[in-house]
């Protein structure tokens, strides 16, 4: 929820009434949708209980099932009914005209619409699709010709349409209705139809929505819009019924009649609510996208439509690895395309975005309308350039483009973000949109002064990724055709002491690289705790398969990643390309290095015996198969995105920490949890659980934590993999060159040097995200440091070395709080000039003296499965060779008994032991000594 929807529901609490917020309507609403009320019985997630449909809000129709015994009379009502209304909109095409390459397409002039009353209608629709559409024929009936499988097959397909974002074969009203007015209830509650409506829409008598509210939520006005039924209706109407019809065949007939009645009665309210929420709807104005997205609902229609007709399979009961791929990327870019949409039609989703960070407004300060670049050709291109001046929230990042409302047509990519003071000059060039050098399109670049407001620009989604053709699914998610043998996690072989740290780090990653060439297996996994040396591993193993004729690639999940291991390459004087997606520039320091090889394409590399890209760049590569790729980071990899290269490759090494976070999605993913292809599940649970015979070594030191961060670590996140802090010749230690004043600052530094931890706790209090004081306190505590001159001892700087603020790290949970703490960095502390604030999944890799770290629960009243995330906190807790400060407001252990561990429990999913609660209950406890009040 952002912070401009937050304040509207607080005002809307307080008033009383429901306020509007978007006032376009983003989804088509059909002159004549198929409304649609189901009810279920109670205990049979799938059994119907009754239907109420129809066109006319004043003649629905009510089926009726019979409270036992056989449901497909009543199911081969629903089927004609339902499928009658589909074949209305089968029977005029659009006039469409053909290319000189392609037929004209088909496409219908309209679609079918179903409109239901929540999103718990939905799932128990697309629960009955799934039952009707595999049902078995009866009386030698075809799929073709059995009506109610052809039926489970269309509510599949509503029920699948309606995950997409943007589309309107299949609503909730209740979703629809929340797009254009916020309440003052929560928004669990918002899901009932009846309190929603009473928000938005109070009769006359009542004193505001409030009150309206208050009296819709008596179940004996009001029942239940379903699918499921009242309780305590059930047990006072419908068991005396069931009892009857179950136990007396004569009056079967009669229970029949009085359970339409019933049941009738029963649904008239919501059927009415129903249609007066269509009202409301219809009478708001159409975004300009919105016919765009209805015509590609039709086009989908009409495919779905030509599939049947061609005697179309029903869909599978589980998709496969390919199928499952396709479903998670089809659903990310439908999200992605309308959220982008939405935000180029409707300017309350732009000032929603700007308080967000997603957008940005400000005044164009300067414009080089002249500005030229060259092609590969050396043929100049026009590319006019302007700088915004902007106060926004900024968390947008170069190479990102943007479209502004004013200037349909036109995009603008960033090339560069300078915050200065209170604010943030942004550099756009014209990519788009601008004409040619000689037709040039100046309406495009803007005045000076003129003012913009830039978002996301819809098309910066290109295009759906491109995975393998279901009979060709790679290794990696369809087994190993090599003979199987007993898995084994073993360690890296046993350390004995030799006279340096370095040259232990090396032997015991050589055990694992020497084994690679002679590796039988089609790969390996490599566990590594924090700071075990997966760098230097896969540079070893890189350089090893290279040096015996081996040509390998190595994939990274980040840019960053990449181009720091063609720099440790370069530094080795190892010869190595590094792949670049078109739209990425590669940083200057690298294009300098002798040894570095950059391109676009795999065939200007072809000379390069280690090539690194990201797994994204990798998956665009659809010829050339190399002997060995090694994935760096491994555990954060998704595993649709190792489906999509794992025809690249005939063996591979994958290294990672199995500790830090876990891949994620902005989307629901449950349909596919439990499958052992599981596309949000990492690569490496997909990887094993396909290939069961692949050896899994694990390293047991870490080099970059002290010896007194391991008992904390071990114990919280890696309580079944142990791991040491490596021995050193020079024990680690933090100084200080000038004394400090008594105060809860000065004693947290002290305690975090004598100790390794210190928990600087805030008094208790509720901020949610932003936390100015929590903020200062992070900040000073920074600054103190280098103010007192902390002389950082260890193996590399034997002697001691003054810690710089690129020594220090602040790591945090959201984007917004590392925006807002670098905009007190510019304003108050210009002497922390250089530090790092990022959140953990930036932080990810990276490492530094001292991290202060703000608690992803400080100041919550909530436990959220993304703050309670057991690999967020590992990331900020272990990022330190010395010292972490942790600071949070006190209740936290309070806050965790009173939102105890609820992960949904999936067939087929192993729980993760330790899981997120316990992992925090772990950490305070060992941070229990160490607690300094401010």
């Amino acid at each position: 929820m952002s912070q401009l929807t937050t304040l509207l529901r607080m005002r809307a609490a307080a008033s009383g009434n429901a306020l509007p917020t978007s006032r376009l309507r983003h989804l088509h609403l059909s002159d004549r949708p198929l409304m649609l009320l189901p009810l279920k019985q109670s205990g049979t997630a799938a059994r119907p209980l009754a239907v109420m449909l129809g066109t006319d809000p004043a003649h629905p129709e009510v089926l009726i099932a019979p409270p036992s015994g056989s449901t497909t009379l009543m199911l081969t009502t629903l089927a004609s009914r339902v499928t009658t209304y589909i074949e209305d909109h089968q029977l005029c095409r659009d006039p469409l005209r053909a290319t000189s390459t392609k037929p004209a397409p088909q496409r219908f002039s309209g679609a079918p619409q179903l409109l239901v009353p929540n999103s718990d209608a939905v799932a128990h629709l697309n629960t009955l699709g799934r039952e009707l559409r595999l049902r078995r024929p009866i009386d030698g009936k075809t799929t073709d010709t059995c009506p109610v499988r052809r039926l489970g097959q269309w509510l599949t397909y509503f029920a699948n349409r309606a995950e997409l974002a943007g589309t309107s074969a299949l609503i909730p009203l209740t979703s629809f209705l929340t797009m254009h007015w916020v309440t003052g209830q929560s928004p669990l509650e918002d899901e009932d139809l009846a309190t929603l409506l009473a928000w938005i829409d109070p009769s006359r008598h009542a004193a505001s929505g409030y009150h309206a509210a208050l009296a819709a939520e008596d179940p004996a006005v009001h029942r239940p819009a379903g699918p499921a039924t009242d309780p305590a209706f059930d047990t006072d109407h419908l068991a005396p019924l069931f009892d009857t019809y179950r136990t007396d065949p004569h009056q079967q007939a009669r229970c029949l009649d009085d359970l339409h009645t019933l049941l009738t009665h029963y649904l008239q309210p919501t059927w009415d609510r129903m249609w007066q929420a269509y009202t409301l709807l219809q009478a708001l104005p159409e975004a300009a996208g919105t016919e765009r997205r209805w015509k590609h609902e039709r086009a989908e229609f009409t495919k779905m439509t030509a599939y049947l007709a061609q005697g179309g399979r029903p869909q599978p009961a589980r998709d496969n690895p390919v199928g499952a791929a396709i479903g998670l990327s089809l659903r990310e870019y439908a999200a992605a395309v309308f959220h982008a949409e939405r935000a180029f039609d409707d300017p309350f989703t732009r000032a929603e975005l700007r308080t967000a960070g997603e957008a940005f407004a400000g005044t164009v300060t300067t414009v080089d309308a002249d500005h030229l670049i060259y092609s590969s050709r050396n043929r100049p291109l026009w590319r006019p350039r302007f700088t915004i001046s902007t106060t926004d929230p900024l968390r947008l990042e170069p190479g990102q483009t943007l479209a502004c409302h004013t200037h349909h047509g036109a995009r603008y990519t960033i090339r560069a973000i300078t915050p200065r003071g209170s604010e943030t000059f942004v550099d756009l060039e014209v990519t788009a949109g601008m004409g040619t050098l000689a037709r040039p399109r100046h309406t495009v670049v803007p005045d000076p002064g003129a003012f913009l407001v830039c978002t996301l620009a819809p098309d910066h989604y290109h295009q759906l990724p491109q995975f393998p053709p279901a009979d060709q699914i790679p290794w990696t998610h369809a087994g190993s055709p090599a003979p199987r043998a007993n898995r084994h996690r073993s360690q890296a072989a046993a350390h004995t002491r030799p006279p340096g740290s370095h040259h232990q780090q090396d032997q015991a990653q050589r055990a694992i690289v020497e084994q690679l060439p002679t590796l039988t297996h089609r790969g390996a996994v490599i566990d590594a705790p924090p700071g075990a040396g997966k760098t230097t591993l896969v540079l070893h193993a890189a350089q090893t398969l290279a040096q015996r004729g081996a040509p390998c690639v190595v994939i990274t999940q980040t840019n960053s990643q990449a181009d720091d291991l063609v720099r440790h390459l370069a530094r080795s004087h190892v010869p190595a390309g590094r792949l670049i997606a078109a739209d990425h520039t590669a940083p200057a320091d690298l294009l300098a290095l002798p040894g570095a090889r950059i391109g676009h394409r795999i065939q200007d590399l072809k000379s390069a015996h280690i090539i690194v890209g990201t797994a994204m760049k990798w998956a665009t590569i659809r010829e050339g198969r190399w002997p060995w790729a090694i994935i760096d980071e491994a555990y954060q990899m998704r595993s649709d995105h190792l489906l999509r290269i794992g025809h690249l490759f005939d063996q591979a090494l994958f290294v990672g920490d199995p500790g830090q976070l876990d891949p994620f999605s902005t989307i629901k993913t449950h349909r596919w949890a439990g499958l052992p292809h599981d596309p949000m599940n990492s690569a490496v649970a997909v990887l094993l659980a396909q290939n069961p015979d692949l050896p899994v070594q694990a390293l047991t030191t870490s080099w970059r934590l002290p010896p007194t961060a391991v008992p904390l670590i071990h114990d919280a996140f890696y309580p079944f993999t142990p791991f040491d802090a490596a021995p050193y010749q020079t024990e680690r230690a933090l100084t200080f060159g000038v004394p400090g004043v008594r105060t809860p600052v000065n004693e947290a530094l002290e305690t975090a040097a004598r100790t390794g931890w210190a928990l600087l706790e805030l008094p208790a209090r509720i901020t949610h995200r932003i936390d100015t004081e929590a903020f200062h306190a992070a900040l000073q505590t920074a600054a103190t440091l280098l103010h007192r001159h902390t002389t950082a001892t260890c193996d590399t700087h034997p002697q001691g070395r003054i810690l710089e603020p690129r020594d220090l790290g602040i790591g945090v949970a959201h984007r917004s709080q590392a925006y807002h703490i670098n905009t007190l960095l510019l304003q108050h502390y210009p002497s922390l000039h250089g530090i790092t604030v990022d959140t953990a999944n930036r932080l990810q890799g990276r490492e530094y003296s001292i991290t202060i770290v703000l608690h992803p629960l400080s100041g919550r009243w909530d436990a959220s499965a993304f703050h309670l995330e057991a690999g967020r906190l590992c990331v900020l807790t272990s990022r330190h060779r010395h010292a972490c400060i942790v600071i949070a407001r006190a209740g936290i252990a309070s806050l965790l008994d009173s939102h105890p561990s609820n992960d949904p429990v999936h067939l087929g999913v192993t729980s993760k032991s330790p899981d997120s609660w316990e992992a925090h209950h772990t950490v305070l406890a060992h941070l229990a000594p160490h607690i300094i009040s401010a």
